[in-house]
């Protein structure tokens, strides 16, 4: 999914924060996504309806690179992760 394709499905998009921990340097956070759709997404017909997603966000994997300097961070893939059901 592209952020095109979904910008252009959905209009009127919020995007909630409902809970965030940070320890150090890491963060953490669950948060939805409410949107209605009003096009065609990914073959999907738009029937005018307003949905609400949750996700959650935290968990990274981090490619490291050795360098003349020592070791960089090289590349950093994070969620985020949908959540089936309520997580509350």
């Amino acid at each position: 999914m592209t952020e095109k394709n979904l910008l252009d499905a959905f209009t009127a998009l919020r995007v909630e924060v409902l809970d965030q921990i940070a320890e150090g340097t890491k963060v953490a956070t669950r948060w939805q996504l409410t949107a209605t759709q009003t096009s065609e997404f990914f073959g999907v017909p738009s029937q005018g309806r307003t949905a609400t997603l949750p996700f959650a966000m935290g968990q990274c994997t981090d490619r490291y690179l050795r360098t003349p300097d020592g070791w960089k961070i090289a590349s950093r893939a994070c969620g985020p992760f949908f959540l089936r059901g309520n997580p509350a």
